[in-house]
């Protein structure tokens, strides 16, 4: 009898933890029954699955059926009229071979002579695979993902959807695991409208793993944890450069729709101000304020020896442009304050896992298997939130969510519109100005 079969992948910006919970996923599978795929880049994988071949120049063809279309850099088939250009391509790489007289045409496509195949040593690049035990051995203390992960617009389009059903209905595969973000959730919403062979709908299950912690629903996303630790780690050597020279440093950190990374770790470092966009102040007035804390503390009666600004990336004033206006407001004073930036950028996603987000990711990991054993479906598992949720009976730690749901909770979350995290923020923002006086 054929064991059922999970495949998973990671999709849109990667996040220390995401190895931890292929790895559960991959071990709770084996034990409960399924044969486990991994899908490489994402949707972008699942999109060409294992349909692409390479010659031994490197040239990429797509086989359909028995023959092998030319394509060009953005993965297009080349039209019969577009010879000239496909051999102009081809030729770019010639180290073995030469392509001037080797395509005919299929159809409306342009397509390789079948009698060269042999020649060309065809390898399959095969996006989706079998995973094993020995697959995920020691993968948990590796940052990224093993899977690779990509940012694929084609996939909101019907026709790159279908190409994927296609390629999952050829597999057998009827239960697809996502983890990341708000982008591969939504693909994760699109992806359970698919059909199995037997006309059934795909299951789908989505892990939130992003280090910014901007999805709905959940209080903690895989790699939001390491990212704040890497982001203390880095402020602590700042920390003692910016004091040998009384200096005042802006520490830039990521967070595209959500300042969550820039205040917790305006707690956790000991900063001395912090700038995000849902703090809701008009930025002049914010700037004007932070010009007279900066004198107060830096002043003969506070003789504080350094300051940290954490800014996230959201802010609408940017580093740069508030170096500047630091630098004017400080021109003539005889304090005589430097003003340096840092921006940490993606060292603040690398690394290794922190041993709570390996906890969180290896519980929910494990959680989106049985689920899916559950026959649910569309459903997003996270570490317990806020408003009505259902638990894990294996794991009451563990809730989740519809994913419509959730994808509803992370539009407010952009917009500053959720209760539980603009209150989360206010919590954040008061214990953190209270510790920096």
């Amino acid at each position: 009898m054929t064991k059922p079969k999970i495949a998973i992948l990671t999709s849109g910006g990667d996040s220390p933890g995401m190895n931890a919970a292929i790895r559960a996923i991959v071990r709770t599978g084996l034990h409960l029954g399924y044969d486990m795929y991994g899908i490489r880049q994402g949707y972008y994988g699942l999109i060409w699955g294992n349909n692409l071949y390479y010659d031994k120049n490197y040239n990429f063809f797509e086989k359909d059926g028995d023959s092998y279309y030319c394509i060009d850099y953005e993965r297009k088939r080349f039209l019969a009229k577009q010879k000239n250009q496909a051999v102009k391509l081809y030729n770019q790489e010639s180290t073995h071979f030469r392509y001037n007289n080797h395509f005919i045409k299929k159809g409306k496509f342009l397509s390789l002579d079948p009698q060269l195949e042999r020649e060309l040593e065809f390898t399959s690049n095969a996006y989706i695979h079998q995973l094993f035990q020995q697959s995920v051995d020691g993968i948990i203390s590796e940052g990224g993902t093993i899977l690779g992960s990509a940012r694929c617009n084609e996939f909101k389009l019907k026709f790159y959807q279908k190409m994927a059903e296609r390629n999952l209905q050829k597999l057998g595969i009827e239960n697809v695991i996502v983890i990341g973000g708000d982008g591969s959730i939504r693909g994760a919403l699109a992806l359970s409208k698919l059909k199995t062979l037997k006309g059934e709908n795909l299951k789908v299950v989505a892990i939130p793993g992003s280090i910014d912690n901007d999805i709905g629903c959940t209080a903690i996303t895989i790699g939001t944890y390491t990212a704040v630790n890497t982001i203390t780690n880095a402020c602590n050597n700042i920390a003692s450069t910016a004091s040998a020279h009384k200096r005042v440093f802006v520490v830039e950190v990521m967070g595209r729709h959500c300042g969550y990374l820039a205040i917790s770790s305006f707690v956790a470092t000991g900063a001395d101000y912090v700038l995000f966009a849902e703090s809701g102040t008009v930025p002049q007035k914010e700037i004007k304020s932070l010009i007279g804390k900066i004198k107060h503390d830096f002043s003969l009666s506070r003789q504080k020896k350094r300051f940290l600004i954490i800014r996230s990336e959201n802010y609408p004033v940017t580093s740069l442009e508030l170096k500047h206006k630091l630098d004017r407001a400080f021109k003539n004073s005889a304090l005589k304050i430097g003003v340096r930036v840092t921006t940490l950028g993606h060292v603040v996603r690398g690394g290794p896992a922190t041993s709570f987000d390996r906890l969180i990711a290896c519980r929910l990991g494990a959680a989106s298997v049985y689920l899916i054993h559950q026959n649910e479906t569309c459903k997003m598992v996270g570490w317990i939130g806020y408003g009505k949720f259902k638990r894990m009976k294996e794991d009451p730690g563990v809730g989740y969510w519809d994913i419509k749901h959730v994808l509803n909770e992370t539009e407010k979350i952009k917009q500053n519109k959720t209760p539980y995290v603009a209150n989360r923020n206010r919590a954040y923002h008061a214990l953190g100005m209270l510790l920096s006086e």
